[in-house]
């Protein structure tokens, strides 16, 4: 069946901007689970379970991990989990289903330019500069970067239907406005500024049919304008309502806050107006393309603000570009222009994402200009179908508009293929970090870590003192360089590091656990029983803070308390043979040899393949005056690989059976 021209001509600007997107972002494909996609998808059981379904509409994207609470996105959260069970879970499809959503926001970006009144190939470029943008990466690049192309599609999807119902072209218009823009808000936050965004369109049209002076269609009117706002105000509704039930506020919750690295949040007005401006100052240049969002400012919390008030060029310029942007896109939708309602769009969602209205988790990044762009790119492809319309009667530069934008095209292409690699590897993303954010200890925190777990112990402490240097109060950075510093065998160090993150979170017992071992390699042995004691109190369940606790109690010379935490131990480990030989040296020095005998055998019967028990047993069994049963436990031993005639040469309680024939027997026949 031969498809006609028209669906052919509706098909084509999507199978372009597919392929746009697959030759950009496709290297993506081979790309592995990284940040916080290990948490939401890796290392959540909750979200694999196909009865967790309809749950994950009331709950936050944590639910299910071990870390804390997390942002209210639930859309995402319901297409990981149905993907995840109907195809799998590696990485490489997550990807490809971002790589696709990419295309289909800017193919819903296109719909909507046409929806406008622009011409096919105007629409076109609006909708490949979205796809090409190169601060789209992250969002492209990045798997939980779905909440954002999520957000764009449907919020792009409810106002075209907006747009349709005004040109006489949809009849079901509340239904579409009410659920695209409720799945808008479900997939991230900043689309709950689409209520706004309809009721700035509806004025819009009705002052263009004012100036008009032409017929409306009927119903279309100012009392059709407002049951297209009360649909999204019920979209709203509904968000907030779900929103309260999953998280418990309409706001970030206090426990998302306190994580936050966002330096804003910290500070007081006006500081924290104008450090919110220069962000927005920092976005804004990101917009242009050619460098990604960075921030070289050392704004640090805790640290004075390194602005100069609102003269600072820093602050003034965002701000006055902000008020220019508000002033046209006032200007145009007074006339009735549709780029006016483009300009609104963008300066709406950009609002969100700017720490001008409320702070959020982090500062500055890529991923807060994708839903703003695609205003700026809905007003690029109106402005540039009214210029090619003029443009056409003057044929000699008709050409150069179209070069221009193809360039622009091209040259972020290009851009956006280079800079997605920095989501190949947490390395990748690290490195990234550290140029884009030097100031930030989030970036140098997880290089560290990363450091950490490949063995690079001198990267590690390099990355953690950096961090330390930008922020001396954080009580994580000083216990992870704490720990790297004691495993480089600088334990004074070490134990200064921790002491201070323990005066700074007394409540952390895992830090005044690894403070404990610390002072322990020093020598300082009543400081560290007092440290493990504590943190043994904080957190009785905690099996390091416990092993701490039972050594310190043990290198202070109360073998009989020790005895009784490493028995504890044991029974939570009960094949760690570590804990067996310390549980039998603090009886045996306690002078229980009996009770040490015994668990001498418990021990050998456990762990069967170690011959140290064996010589346990022996030892005591000489102390007990069972000289054949001490020859039996040796040869036992023997059986097992033991080194029989080395311990009785070095092991003073088998002094006793250097003359047995029996023993020397068994030391000859090594």
């Amino acid at each position: 069946m031969r498809r006609s021209p028209e669906a052919i001509e509706r098909l084509a600007p999507l199978l372009v901007l597919f392929l746009a997107s697959l030759l950009i972002y496709g290297r993506t494909l081979s790309y592995p689970f990284v940040l916080d996609d290990r948490m939401v998808i890796v290392h959540n059981e909750f979200l694999r379970s196909p009865a967790s379904l309809p749950l994950l509409l009331v709950s936050d994207y944590s639910r299910g991990t071990t870390f804390g609470p997390g942002y209210f996105r639930p859309l995402m959260m319901i297409t990981f989990a149905l993907q995840g069970l109907l195809f799998g879970w590696s990485p490489g499809p997550f990807h490809l289903v971002n790589v696709l959503l990419h295309a289909l926001a800017a193919w819903a970006l296109y719909l909507t330019a046409r929806a406008f009144g622009c011409g096919a190939r105007s629409g076109l470029a609006g909708a490949l500069l979205f796809t090409v943008f190169p601060p789209a990466s992250e969002s492209a690049g990045s798997i939980v970067g779905r909440c954002d192309i999520l957000a764009t599609l449907f919020f792009l999807l409810g106002w075209r239907a907006q747009i349709l119902w005004q040109r006489g072209r949809m009849s079901t218009v509340r239904a579409c406005v009410s659920g695209f823009g409720l799945l808008a808000m479900l997939g991230k936050e900043n689309a709950a500024v689409y209520t706004a965004a309809t009721a700035v369109t509806a004025v819009c049209f009705l002052l263009a049919a004012r100036d008009a002076g032409s017929a409306r269609l009927p119903g279309r009117g100012a009392r059709g304008q407002l049951l297209i706002c009360a649909a999204a105000c019920t979209a709203l509704a509904a968000y907030l309502l779900l929103r309260l039930v999953a998280v418990g506020g309409i706001g970030l919750t206090a426990a998302v806050s306190a994580l936050s690295s966002n330096p804003v949040a910290s500070l007081a007005q006006p500081e924290r107006t104008y450090a919110a401006l220069y962000g927005t100052g920092r976005l804004l240049l990101a917009l242009l393309g050619t460098s990604p969002p960075s921030v070289p400012l050392p704004l640090v919390r805790g640290r004075p603000l390194p602005l100069e008030g609102p003269l600072d060029a820093r602050v003034l310029l965002p701000g006055l570009l902000l008020v220019l942007i508000l002033i046209l896109a006032g200007r145009l939708v007074r006339r009735g222009r549709p780029e006016g309602a483009a300009l609104a769009f963008f300066l709406m969602t950009l609002l969100p994402v700017s720490n001008l209205v409320v702070a959020g988790a982090s500062f500055v990044g890529g991923r807060f200009l994708y839903l703003p762009f695609a205003g700026l790119a809905l007003a690029a492809a109106i402005g540039f179908d009214r210029v090619s319309l003029r443009a056409a009667a003057h044929p000699r530069i008709a050409w150069l508009c179209p070069v221009l934008v193809g360039a622009l095209i091209s040259g972020w292409s290009v851009l956006a293929f280079e800079r997605v690699t920095d989501w190949r590897s947490e390395e990748a993303i690290a490195e990234s970090w550290e140029r884009q954010f030097p100031w930030d200890v989030l970036g140098w925190n997880h290089s560290g870590m990363l450091a950490l777990e490949r063995g690079d112990l001198s990267k590690a402490r390099e990355s953690f003192e950096r961090s330390v240097t930008i922020d001396p109060s954080d009580a994580g950075t000083l216990a992870n360089l704490g720990r790297i510093l004691g495993k480089l065998g600088l334990w004074k160090d070490s134990s200064e590091r921790l002491r201070r993150a323990a005066e700074l979170q007394p409540a952390a017992a895992e830090i005044r656990t690894e403070l404990a071992q610390a002072l322990l390699a020093l020598g300082e042995k009543q400081a560290a029983l007092e440290e493990a004691r504590a943190a043994h109190e904080l957190r009785p369940s905690l099996f390091a803070g416990r092993h701490a606790f039972a050594t310190a109690l043990f290198e202070n010379g109360r073998f009989g308390e020790a005895a009784w935490e490493f028995q504890r131990l044991i029974l939570i480990d009960p094949e760690n043979a570590p804990l067996h030989h310390a549980y039998i040296l603090s009886l045996y020095r306690d002078g229980r040899f009996e009770e040490a005998r015994t668990a001498a055998g418990d021990a050998s019967r456990r762990v069967p393949a170690d011959p140290q028990f064996d010589l346990w047993k022996a030892r005591l069994a000489v102390r007990l005056g069972r000289r054949d049963q001490a020859i039996a436990d040796l040869e036992e031993a023997k059986r097992k690989g033991g080194p029989v005639g080395l311990w009785l040469e070095r092991v003073g309680d088998l002094k006793a059976l250097r003359d047995d024939p029996r023993a020397r027997a068994l030391a000859g026949a090594e």
